[in-house]
């Protein structure tokens, strides 16, 4: 999915898995924030990313972001009140078939929801 934002958002940086790095920036239509924090054993680890200079923001250094967050929970608290959380199910393993739910938690991601359109379908 951050692969296709990515691309989606005219990014000249190929996204990539953080699996070393918690954190990757994807300049492009927007500047986008990728966050995975799976691998995060502390908050001292994520207060070293210094995530809080990019999340939440509308703006950074005059470019439009967004932040994508795997593993939110991991971030108990932190995270912004108004935002578009997504909850990804394959509901049958081998399948591939993925179903999308979207949950806005306050008015700016209200606005971005009714965007979406209510069913995308792709054949592959």
């Amino acid at each position: 999915m951050v692969k296709g934002i990515v691309t989606g958002l005219d990014s000249l940086t190929a996204a990539s898995s953080p699996t070393f790095s918690l954190l990757h920036l994807y300049p492009g239509r927007l500047l986008l924030l990728h966050l995975d924090l799976y691998r995060l054993e502390t908050t001292e680890e994520l207060d070293e990313l210094g995530w809080e200079e990019y999340l939440g923001r509308s703006e950074y250094q005059g470019q439009p972001t967004a932040s994508i967050i795997e593993w939110p929970e991991r971030m108990a608290g932190l995270l912004p009140s108004d935002r578009l959380e997504i909850f990804i199910e394959q509901p049958e393993p081998g399948v591939d078939i993925r179903i999308f739910r979207f949950l806005a938690t306050g008015p700016q991601s209200r606005r971005l929801l009714e965007s979406i359109p209510l069913r995308l379908c792709t054949e592959t």
